[in-house]
């Protein structure tokens, strides 16, 4: 078929423009797009951060139960080693002895 017209070609084809709606709608998709996925990662670091620090308070409790045993068993283990009889058992391995009635003074203030 043959016309008057002539035919176009790439470089005198007239270029696709976009309606000035459709480059709004997609301009305001795009920044809801980008502020959902900005929140769902400062959501999902804030839930890792708390992850992490809820470890640390489970580790540090049990850490504290732990220096909490270790300080009953050393007030333990110093009342023992404290009792008069211990010492006085110790003082006679070494040799020290009661002192005479005679030669214990007693100040007063």
């Amino acid at each position: 078929m043959i016309t008057d017209r002539p035919a176009r070609t790439l470089a005198t084809a007239v270029p696709m423009t976009w309606p000035r709606t459709d480059l709004r709608r997609l301009g305001l998709r795009a920044t809801v797009a980008v502020l959902c996925l900005t929140s769902a990662l400062l959501l999902t670091a804030s839930r890792l951060e708390i992850t992490r620090l809820r470890y640390e308070l489970s580790t540090l409790d049990r850490q504290r139960q732990s220096l909490l045993a270790d300080a009953a068993r050393l007030q333990v283990e110093a009342a023992a080693l404290s009792a008069p009889r211990r010492v006085e058992a110790v003082a006679a391995q070494l040799g020290y002895v009661y002192p005479d009635r005679g030669s214990v003074v007693v100040l007063d203030e």
